[in-house]
């Protein structure tokens, strides 16, 4: 009897002695009804398979991955190509499936059947990972049979790994190709631009900035050189000034005495000069340079007539200075008298 709204103990002891039987009948009926189903539903066995994305080892920042495209659109592009007419039908025909409806089904039924009966699902990224790419897919196939299910479910995984690899391999194929054209392409452009480089150098060469310091070394040399020419020219304008003053001497003294008109106070002042220019030669000179060898024989002051010109001009002879030589004769026949 329930009081101020509430039911004691009982109250509940009481109803169930007199409905035992609700209760009872209830279980029974739905047992019942669950062997029921079981006899007559299909049975549905699902085989599944876990496929994880290899993520790359070397960070993104060092080398930029060949497919660098979205896990969610790649799948659906496999998934499209897996699940194509071409792929379930050799599957099909390979497992036998579906024996009983081959017979008054197409076989564009039967392909929508095995698609139905496959599914694809990306693995959520678990929360407060870095990385928000999905770490994978599942793939799960249902079917009547187990076997059948775990076969189906193992040759879509294949074609997934397959069809996954040659996507992988033609992109990295492409990227190669399109690598190996821009290198062509950026190989010829540095050829040409060597070629200008060079074409430039030559054509003004000697004039560009980092030849500044051999242009300096060599203009240096030359300086060098020139100073050197010009001493070199100095002196020679030196010698050929006293050697005409010599030449004019000794033609005066020729043409004198072939014309008897020289007398030994000349000679005397001849061999006086002749001494005096033997000393410049001297000061300028080492006594072993070939004008003061030449000029030497005029330091033996000795008297015109003992034949000191004679050995004179025997010495200039025997140091070969032909054109001495061949005055030699003249001036000693002209003193002879």
């Amino acid at each position: 009897m329930v009081r101020n709204g509430e039911i004691a103990m009982s109250d509940v002891k009481r109803s169930l002695r007199r409905h035992w039987w609700i209760p009872l009948t209830s279980m029974l009926l739905l047992g019942l009804l669950g062997i029921l189903a079981v006899l007559i539903l299909p049975k549905k066995y699902t085989s599944m398979t876990t496929v994880l994305v290899e993520q790359p080892t070397v960070p993104v920042e060092y080398v930029k991955p060949v497919v660098n495209d979205d896990l969610n659109h790649r799948l659906a592009s496999m998934k499209e190509q897996v699940l194509s007419r071409s792929r379930l039908e050799p599957i099909i025909q390979k497992l036998n499936l579906y024996p009983e409806q081959r017979g008054t089904a197409h076989m564009e039924e039967l392909e929508d059947n095995l698609r139905k009966a496959v599914e694809v699902e990306l693995i959520q990224p678990m929360p407060g990972s870095v990385n928000k790419q999905p770490p994978g897919f599942q793939i799960s196939v249902t079917f009547p049979n187990p076997h059948m299910a775990q076969q189906i479910c193992t040759d879509i995984t294949s074609m997934f790994i397959e069809q996954n690899s040659k996507r992988r391999e033609q992109q990295a194929v492409d990227t190669t190709q399109f690598l190996s054209q821009q290198l062509e392409q950026a190989k010829t452009k540095l050829d040409e631009q060597d070629a200008q480089l060079a074409q430039f150098k030559r054509q003004y060469l000697g004039s560009l900035p980092q030849e500044e310091q051999t242009n300096l070394s060599i203009l240096n040399g030359m300086n060098t050189q020139l100073e050197a020419v010009i001493q070199a020219l100095s002196r020679a304008q030196q010698d050929k000034a006293f050697n005409e003053a010599m030449l004019s001497q000794q033609e005066t003294n020729w043409k004198q005495m072939t014309s008897g008109n020289q007398n030994p106070e000349t000679q005397q002042q001849q061999l006086t000069l002749l001494e005096a220019q033997l000393s410049d030669l001297l000061a300028r000179y080492t006594p072993e340079h070939p004008d003061v060898l030449g000029g030497l024989p005029c330091c033996q002051r000795t008297d015109p007539a003992d034949g000191s010109f004679e050995r004179f001009n025997a010495r200039r002879t025997h140091r070969g200075r032909p054109r001495d030589a061949e005055r030699a004769p003249g001036f000693g026949a002209a003193r002879s008298p």
